[in-house]
């Protein structure tokens, strides 16, 4: 009902909407999906990716005659948010990035997309990148790597993050990225990350805006 709720909203006011699915607040104590969750994920332990599978579908089928939702974000920023390493660095059967990304990540994709479309082939669905640990992340200011598999899907929208502060240099990486799956683009968040302490200091809260 609430997601009725949210789509009736957009849709009333002239809008589109997707809706991306966010696991920070689920998994063990402190509510916080670990790196060993993803990697159970992508190992399909208990037959894990046929549970996402279901939900998603329940979500593809109550929205596949509503044209005011546009598409799905099927895993937002894949990676934990305490992570220290790379996640075939955690488990050896991915081996390295290239056997992890050719094996599991797209895999994993292609497995809901192809679900979305048997159920409402009309909806975009939208990816995301592998993103790396934080730690990494503010070593490169950038938050994922290139993918180098392509998804080989119709109907798909690549929709990266980016919290930097050199746009050009973001698109025109991430539009290579697109180009791979022969995607179109979309920046699914953006802009420059602010912290809760920057509203309470007028100096930087000004500097920020500049």
């Amino acid at each position: 009902e609430q997601m009725d709720e949210m789509v009736a909203l957009g849709r009333n006011a002239g809008m589109q909407c997707a809706f991306k699915l966010t696991v920070y607040d689920v998994g063990k104590p402190p509510n916080e999906f670990s790196q060993e969750d993803w990697r159970d994920l992508y190992l399909n332990k208990d037959g894990r990716q046929e549970v996402l599978v279901r939900a998603w579908s329940r979500i593809f089928a109550r929205y596949r005659n509503e044209p005011s939702v546009f598409g799905y974000d099927l895993l937002n920023e894949p990676v934990a948010s305490r992570a220290k390493q790379h996640i075939w660095e955690l488990e050896p059967r991915f081996k390295d990035s290239e056997t992890f990304f050719r094996d599991y990540f797209v895999p994993l994709y292609r497995k809901i997309i192809d679900e979305l479309q048997r159920i409402s082939p009309r909806k975009r669905a939208l990816f995301q990148p592998y993103h790396v640990p934080p730690v990494v992340h503010i070593k490169t200011k950038f938050p994922c790597l290139p993918l180098t598999v392509p998804v080989e899907r119709k109907g798909i929208v690549f929709a990266p993050h980016y919290y930097g502060d050199e746009p050009a240099v973001a698109i025109e990486r991430y539009l290579a990225d697109a180009a791979l799956s022969s995607a179109a683009m979309l920046f699914g968040e953006y802009g420059k990350p602010t912290f809760a302490e920057t509203d309470r200091d007028p100096e930087v809260q000004a500097a920020y805006r500049k």
